[in-house]
């Protein structure tokens, strides 16, 4: 069938009264071209009834589409919902935005977006493998933000907030909260709000002593000149074993520096807490204590016997003595 053309055509008028103006193809495959040959629009009034709209062949910029005189389209109604793969086919949908070739792309397959990436692995993956990236969550100073997480028996089993109204930080397990980051620091457990019942720090270590006499000196072996430390909130404990390489002349009180300086005692139930015991050639399984310096760095050495308390066990060290020891006290 060869190409049937209507060319410098001004007008078109309608015909008259029952009478009919058809355009057709007689029922082939062929297609009917409407070339816009005056560089005019071209204006469709009255009802159009479609069944599909073909994308693909549509080009250009696209006038609005008038819902009210398009049927046939069970997906579209411009005044409501809009359904894009109404038939569920396994067709991808994607929007591209400035130098974004995916800001926003649905997986056919599997219903999955991404936000970034073409590849979404989960419900929804966002990706920027060339910066840093993010989801973020504004509320009003007194409002809330969280993620809820849940299960086909309890839609909110869990969840991360922040309460911007205390600045506070909460985490909730099996419907409870479980764990509270306060405004200025620190850990509260179980519902407990209370700043003085919060843990502050906790760190893990080591620290060399330097236990030394008022004269004279104490070396100490250097693969056995270390002792460790647990600090939790401000209870600090030490633990560990030094053993003395040699020794000058050693005399007086007996000192070693702590890794966190003392608390000042305001009454006996903060009194520190200590033990040290020394084998070796010269003590031969001697107790000792370990004496605190309150409101100080350092703590003292001391001998003990069946009626007094020595404070000069440095005195009394030799080559190749082990002390073992442990210490808790309350950080300043």
């Amino acid at each position: 069938m060869a190409t049937k053309k209507i060319s410098a055509l001004t007008e078109l008028t309608a015909p008259a009264g029952t009478e009919e103006l058809i355009i057709n193809d007689s029922g082939t495959s062929k297609k009917i071209q409407i070339d816009n040959i005056f560089n005019q629009d071209i204006n469709v009034t009255g009802s159009v009834t479609a069944t599909t709209i073909d994308a693909t062949v549509l080009t250009g910029a696209l006038p609005a589409l008038d819902g009210s005189s398009l049927t046939g389209l069970s997906s579209f109604d411009p005044d409501g919902a809009v359904t894009i793969n109404d038939s569920g086919a396994d067709v991808d949908f994607r929007v591209e935005g400035s130098g974004a070739a995916n800001a926003l792309f649905v997986q056919g397959s599997d219903g999955n977006v991404g936000i970034g990436t073409a590849s979404p692995l989960c419900k929804l993956h966002i990706e920027n493998t060339s910066s840093n990236d993010g989801i973020r969550i504004i509320n009003s100073t007194s409002g809330e933000g969280y993620l809820v997480f849940g299960d086909s028996e309890d839609t909110n089993i869990g969840s991360i907030a922040y309460d911007h109204t205390s600045d506070a930080m909460t985490f909730d397990v099996n419907n409870s909260e479980r764990m509270r980051i306060l405004a200025g620091g620190g850990i509260t457990f179980n519902g407990d709000t209370a700043t003085a019942n919060a843990l502050d720090d906790y760190e893990e270590g080591t620290f060399t002593p330097n236990i030394q006499p008022n004269s004279g000196s104490i070396t100490w072996n250097t693969s056995a000149d270390t002792l460790s430390y647990i600090k939790i909130g401000s209870t600090v404990h030490i633990f560990g074993r030094l053993q003395v390489a040699s020794v000058s002349s050693p005399s007086g009180i007996t000192r070693g520096i702590v890794p966190f300086t003392m608390k000042t005692l305001s009454d006996e139930a903060e009194r520190a807490m200590g033990n040290c015991l020394v084998s070796g050639t010269t003590l031969n399984t001697q107790d000792a204590g370990i004496y605190p310096n309150a409101g100080g760095s350092y703590l003292e050495v001391i001998r003990t016997n069946a009626t007094t308390i020595q404070r000069d066990l440095g005195n009394y060290l030799a080559a190749a003595d082990y002390l073992d020891i442990t210490f808790t006290y309350y950080a300043a």
